[in-house]
């Protein structure tokens, strides 16, 4: 079955690309110049699966970064500028 994100060929007709919506039976195919066309899913052969995101419960440790601080600074006076600092661990 055909999914979002899926690369699809054309069955009866030339022509493909990557699937940005469905509704109902229909498969709106982006083509590689950004066009959409509308096509029937049963018409639609698979030719590449979408990519497979990871969500951030399984992405390592290393790759999510945790703030150690943040500091943000409100000006009191008229004239004054306010500031943001922002440590990051590593």
């Amino acid at each position: 079955m055909a999914k979002i994100g899926d690369i699809v060929r054309f069955l009866n007709s030339t022509g493909g690309g990557r699937i940005v919506k469905i509704v109902d039976n229909l498969a709106y195919v982006e083509d590689e110049d950004g066009f959409e066309t509308p096509a029937l899913i049963r018409e639609c052969v698979v030719v590449g699966e979408a990519p497979v995101k990871p969500s951030p419960s399984t992405r390592p440790p290393e790759a999510v970064h945790a703030l150690s601080r943040i500091h943000i600074s409100a000006p009191t006076r008229l004239g004054m500028m306010a500031y943001a600092v922002v440590c990051v661990k590593k």
